[in-house]
């Protein structure tokens, strides 16, 4: 049956209007936790869905790495956190071990104060780990973030079981691939993004089951395709047009030569072409985009294997589904009935308004980096755990006695079945990844996103005039905006620095040298360089070395999605309504799955 609207609401901050639904209430109600018979209920949102997911993005910084020292140790290490951050700050070998004990921070509940600010300053207290990677799991992988299971990886964030990849997001079971962004199952991969099985490809988008593709998009089980879109099953096609294997080699040889893969692809984007609703695969009755495997699941994106679910974001596949989740994004396999999360790992359920929680926890209550906990609120990295609140250990008896206490406390103020306060994050809004979806100014960043009692006044505190607010009006501020980064890492000590223009178009005009070089990107003037693996890639593929930092190459993958945004159209086949994240101004001509299945395949 539909969802039925029974409520609308006015997000406070943004103030657009929001629906909530009887499946939504069902959800909140599920999922509410239950001590000594009484069920404490999850109240519905006060923020839109898209606030929600820029307050929960506020609290991941995946791709800005620094160099600092270990708190503990001293050693040099590769860290999320800049070195200036009021923060203790281990390498993840220390903070793996047993040589310190995160419940020797533990508090007690002072319930004249708020939760959040104590869990904030519990937050400050207990040390943190510099990378959040699963480090045992980890062989010769130091330059990487959010990801496990790699090996021979550098540079790689939300990635998993990779051997010998560079330069990417989202990448996952995959080999030999350089500057991707989600793709899976692959090997040899180069400038590609959303492929599945795919091998030998470049600048491939898409696509499914091809090798040797190149500055293609939309194909399926291809081979030797190059500037072609909406194929299935076809060899030796160029620019859409069947040629015989020495016709197809001469001609794309000629081409490479006079243009560049960039160029190419610029070319092909701008094509009127035909493109489908949604790219999804093996779906039932769910809305959203890049999904895999997911039945039943609402406004949700770039997930596999997922059902019965709503305003999920980046969920990876496992052996088993994961079910009954809302508002969680970044997570991995076989997460369930957990609601606000960002950063949910392995084998977690029933965990409610989480940061970074790991491996088989459940029935945890805002929690921050911890690992196979249980029954567990407001703790800071404890590992095998349960009754714990705050850090400190509890009998059963006494922790279903304290929580319903401090849920009571939290509605009263107003902080029960919110998310944590975007400014208790460690990161500055444009160190963090939320900066890639709702990419903000620090001027709009620091000030309060629109504040509901002040909707009208372009300067509500009179902050610009020098006047001092009320301290009501000050706890407002402090919690409604962002916090925003001012660190400068120092520029890389290389021999010199060569602007992007001057570097040779041919790789093997490229000296070894240049791994004692800095580039300068062509875009940014930001200076990066070039490391001994990724140059060998470079070669062996006959490569051009990239003329823009690898920052700026991954902005420029982003910019080539569409935005988790739906928009009602009509099929412009059958006319049939459908959503879809091409917006209505869009030159291609949009078609609903069925009609576009039949037109390709």
């Amino acid at each position: 049956m539909p969802e039925k609207v029974i409520e609308t609401k006015t997000c406070k901050h943004c103030s657009v209007n929001f629906d909530i639904t009887d499946k939504d209430v069902e959800f909140y109600e599920k999922v509410s936790p239950s001590f000594g018979g009484k069920k404490y209920l999850i109240p519905s949102p006060t923020l839109c869905p898209d606030c929600r997911q820029q307050r929960r993005l506020s609290f991941r910084n995946e791709r800005t790495l620094y160099k600092r020292n270990c708190d503990a140790t001293g050693k040099p290490m590769i860290s999320m956190y800049n070195p200036e951050v009021p923060y203790t700050i281990y390498h993840p070998e220390f903070w793996w071990s047993d040589q310190w004990s995160a419940f020797s921070y533990g508090k007690t509940i002072d319930f004249e104060c708020s939760v959040f600010q104590q869990i904030d300053t519990l937050y400050h207290t207990v040390p943190l780990y510099s990378l959040g990677v699963s480090y045992m799991t980890m062989q010769n992988s130091d330059y990487n973030n959010m990801a496990g299971y790699l090996k021979d990886c550098y540079m790689l964030t939300n990635s998993d079981d990779d051997d010998s990849c560079l330069y990417g997001k989202g990448v996952n079971r995959c080999a030999s691939c350089v500057d991707n962004l989600k793709i899976y199952d692959s090997e040899r991969l180069y400038e590609c993004m959303s492929c599945y099985n795919c091998n030998d490809c470049k600048y491939l988008m898409n696509s499914e089951g091809c090798y040797q593709c190149e500055v293609s998009m939309n194909l399926l089980n291809c081979k030797f395709c190059f500037g072609c879109y909406n194929l299935s099953g076809k060899e030796y096609y160029l620019f859409n047009e069947s040629l015989t294997p020495e016709e197809w080699k001469n001609r794309v040889q000629l081409i490479c030569a006079e243009k560049s893969y960039v160029d190419i692809q610029k070319q092909l984007l701008s094509t009127s072409r035909i493109v489908k609703e949604k790219q999804i695969d093996r779906n039932e009755d769910s809305s959203g985009d890049y999904m895999y495997e997911t039945f039943h699941c609402a406004s949700c994106y770039d997930v596999e294997k997922m059902q019965d679910s709503k305003y999920c974001f980046d969920l990876k596949r496992g052996e088993r589904i994961s079910d009954e989740n809302y508002d969680i994004s970044q997570f991995w396999k076989w997460v369930s009935r957990c609601y606000e999360g960002c950063t949910i790992w392995y084998n977690v359920s029933h965990c409610i308004c989480n940061v970074d929680v790991w491996e088989n926890s459940h029935d945890c209550y805002y929690c921050i980096c911890c690992s196979n906990i249980s029954h567990c609120f407001g703790c800071i990295w404890l590992r095998n755990a349960s009754y714990c609140i705050f850090n400190t250990q509890y009998t059963k008896e006494q922790y279903e006695t304290l929580v319903p206490k401090i849920i009571e406390h939290m509605m009263k103020i107003g902080e029960w079945g919110e998310f944590f306060p975007s400014t208790m994050s460690p990161f500055g809004y444009n160190e963090a990844e939320v900066i890639e979806y709702f990419p903000l100014t620090k001027e709009e960043a620091v000030l309060p996103v629109i504040l509901s009692d002040w909707k009208e006044s372009k300067d509500p505190l009179n902050i610009g005039k020098g006047i001092p607010p009320l301290p009501s009006e000050w706890q407002l501020l402090k919690w409604e905006r962002f916090n925003w980064s001012t660190y400068e890492s120092p520029p890389p000590k290389v021999d010199k620095i060569i602007p992007a223009d001057k570097l040779p178009t041919n790789i093997e005009d490229i000296p070894d040298d240049i791994l004692n070089w800095a580039i300068e990107c062509e875009v940014t003037k930001k200076p990066f360089r070039i490391i001994q693996q990724e140059l060998e890639f470079y070669r062996k593929h006959k490569l051009p070395i990239p003329r823009r930092h690898p920052d700026q190459r991954h902005l420029d993958r982003m910019s080539l999605r569409n935005p988790r945004k739906l928009y009602e159209r009509t099929c412009d086949k059958c006319h049939k309504a459908i959503q879809t994240t091409y917006a209505p101004d869009r030159l291609e001509k949009v078609f609903c799955q069925t009609c576009y299945e039949k037109e390709v395949y």
